[in-house]
């Protein structure tokens, strides 16, 4: 134990220093002492980064998200969609377009019926979206003009028609079916998209244009649009609404009975005051009576059933709110006093 060799101890050799070559080759005519070789270190392996829809074009992108059907899904996966996929005007179209267009041709193909190239068909359900209803009406003048509408409840889930004769009337351009509800409520259509509602009338009609003027007063008195400036514009908007209708003009006294409470029982006085006043140049000692009077006037002297300014509702109001002017209006254009009301 701790020899190399028999009889010579080797345990100093352990620690002994050892003393490198003190001669060396010449380098060219330089002498200079060998360093160390410099071991060179081995690159480490890069590993390759996942791919993501990230790395995609946005051009690609966007027709994924419209074939997506859902406006908010992808938005919300990351920063990198939220900004890249903003619901731009022309991202938008594509998305209506893509989520409600139909091709009747195929549809319809086992009943012969041509349809022309130049026409598009879509749901009216994209009107059930609020979003898409109001991209639809705020950017109306920059879509084609060239489309029907045809009702979602004329369709199967798997996109097949129910009712082929509907599609026809709609080929046809003939009016198949109501307004959907949301029109019912949005008052503004009529005073800020006139031209839209009118090109529209192509594929609906309003059901409820009596209750639809009834509504539609109540809105204009309770509201006061600041875009309202004159008594015309409102006559023009009754126009739009009554040229819509499913049949002929048909006045109620529903309507005058409304605009009776709206005027003469209004809940904020001095705002409707300041309203009216302003619907008429000139001055008059009650704007609410001349606008009444017209109003008759333009819409129960000639084309209206006499029997409406008979009708004892409308002459129970009269009785209650007891005004002289409003009941010699209402005689003057034909109304007949409904006396058992008074007593």
């Amino acid at each position: 134990m701790g020899y190399a060799l028999t009889g010579y101890p080797s345990r100093s050799d352990k620690r002994r220093r050892r003393i490198e070559h003190r001669f060396h080759a010449y380098d060219g005519d330089r002498r200079g002492r060998k360093g160390k070789e410099r071991v060179q270190e081995k690159s480490s392996v890069e590993e390759r980064r996942v791919v993501s829809l990230q790395d995609l074009p946005v051009e690609i992108l966007e027709r994924i998200y419209v074939f997506s059907q859902d406006l908010t899904l992808m938005r919300s996966l990351n920063k990198y969609f939220y900004h890249n996929l903003r619901p731009s005007t022309h991202l938008m179209a594509k998305f209506m377009w893509e989520t409600y267009s139909l091709d009747l041709r195929e549809l319809l193909a086992d009943n012969k019926i041509y349809l022309g190239d130049d026409k598009a068909i879509l749901v009216d359900s994209m009107f059930d979206s609020k979003i898409f209803f109001d991209f639809f009406r705020n950017n109306y003048y920059e879509l084609p003009k060239l489309f029907y509408f045809i009702p979602g409840w004329c369709l199967n889930e798997d996109g097949s028609l129910i009712h082929p004769d509907v599609a026809v009337k709609v080929i046809m351009g003939l009016k198949s079916h109501d307004f959907p509800g949301r029109f019912y409520t949005a008052f503004d259509n009529f005073f800020l998209h006139g031209g839209m509602m009118d090109d529209l009338g192509y594929s609906f009609y309003f059901e409820r244009g009596s209750h639809l003027v009834e509504d539609l007063l109540q809105w204009v008195f309770t509201e006061f649009p600041p875009y309202v400036k004159n008594y015309d514009q409102i006559e023009a908007a009754i126009s739009v609404a009554y040229g819509l209708t499913s049949m002929s003009c048909d006045f109620s006294s529903g309507p005058l009975l409304v605009l009776l409470q709206v005027l003469f029982e209004n809940k904020d006085p001095p705002r409707l005051q300041a309203f009216v006043d302003r619907l008429f140049e000139e001055e008059t000692n009650d704007s609410r009576i001349k606008l009444f009077d017209t109003f008759v006037m333009n819409y129960y002297s000639e084309e209206a059933d006499p029997e409406d300014l008979s009708d004892p509702m409308l002459w129970a109001e009269l009785r209650r709110l007891s005004n002289m002017a409003l009941i010699e209006i209402i005689e003057r254009y034909g109304g007949v006093p409904q006396y058992d009301v008074f007593f």
